[in-house]
């Protein structure tokens, strides 16, 4: 059996010291969660600078967590930043393959995410470009 017991958290005295404590470690977690919130923004997504995307983003909660979707035209758009700048690259949807049929780009695991193959070639295609 599991018993849950809460314990009641310990407030100081009620003077004007155990008050300023007490608003002072409220004034921490608030910092600890707004700094965990901003982490949680500043994180890196590299599918999120890939298009298209889905067009309902009703389905998404943030912006930038749209995963590039399927483009039956073949093309896509890749915003990457290179030698100092924002440059945006168009590739296609041909992926190299040795004899052996193995793919020469990185690769998902999950055959559905075509992002990784998608920026992998766009980051290739900028660089032979310079």
């Amino acid at each position: 059996m599991h018993f849950k017991i809460e314990i009641p958290e310990v407030k100081t005295k009620d003077t004007k010291e155990g008050k300023e404590k007490d608003k002072d470690k409220e004034k921490e977690k608030e910092k600890e969660k707004q700094s965990e919130a901003s982490q949680e923004d500043n994180t890196w997504k590299p599918w999120s600078h890939i298009w298209p995307k889905e067009k309902s983003q009703e389905k998404v909660k943030e912006k930038a967590t749209a995963i590039p979707v399927y483009n039956p035209g073949g093309k896509y758009c890749v915003k990457v930043y290179w030698m100092g700048a924002w440059r945006k690259v168009t590739v296609d949807d041909w992926m190299p393959f040795d004899e052996e049929g193995k793919m020469l780009l990185p690769a998902s695991p999950n055959e559905h995410e075509l992002w990784p193959m998608l920026l992998s070639k766009a980051l290739i295609k900028v660089a032979s470009l310079e």
